[in-house]
């Protein structure tokens, strides 16, 4: 495979799909704008659907990572990923299964398998709770004392939390630099779909 072929796939799937659906709901998030529908108006992003593709993008672009979208677990891919997204995601990893607990727990039963929620701007607090009530928050204020390290975690009062933007941005930066490490070998390629 060539530089430019890599070059393009990341163009057209990573920067031009996955990361600009995720733009575009934190845009839409932080616009204000409200949209009226047959029975009802909507505003924000879609928090929840955010975090669920952000996962799921987790897993896809750790098949880039460990050169296979088949081979090995799914669990695997994901965390080959989500490690490397800084020291926090990765010690985090360590303390708690993300994969099960957020990407599983999302992906098939709705919930995050723990008491807590997902917001989708940093200044937010965390909005939905995992039980379905609200764990409303005021803006700029969260039970982890300032901003969230992470876009991934444990708050004060033990419960957990995804926060979009800051995931997000974290993981844009992660797929730059895989983008980059793949265009930089003697050998650049992307496993087969």
């Amino acid at each position: 495979m060539s530089v430019q072929e890599v070059n393009d796939f990341f163009k057209d799937f990573v920067y031009g799909f996955i990361l600009t659906d995720i733009e575009r709901e934190i845009a839409f998030a932080k616009s204000e704008l409200e949209i009226h529908g047959d029975t009802r108006s909507y505003s924000g992003g879609g928090n929840y659907l955010c975090a669920l593709g952000l996962l799921c993008y987790t897993e896809f672009m750790g098949g880039i990572v460990t050169g296979s979208f088949s081979k090995g677990s799914c669990k695997n891919r994901f965390d080959a990923f989500f490690n490397k997204m800084g020291t926090l995601y990765k010690s985090f990893n360590r303390r708690v299964n993300v994969y099960k607990v957020f990407r599983c727990g999302m992906a098939h039963e709705y919930f995050i398998k723990k008491s807590g929620g997902i917001s989708m701007l940093k200044e937010e607090g965390v909005k939905l709770g995992v039980d379905g009530k609200p764990t409303l928050h005021s803006p700029g204020v969260s039970l982890y004392r300032g901003a969230f390290p992470c876009g991934i975690g444990i708050l004060d009062d033990g419960q957990y939390f995804f926060g979009v933007e800051q995931y997000y941005e974290d993981f844009a930066v992660t797929c730059r630099k895989v983008h980059k490490d793949i265009s930089d070998s003697s050998n650049p390629s992307i496993p087969k779909r």
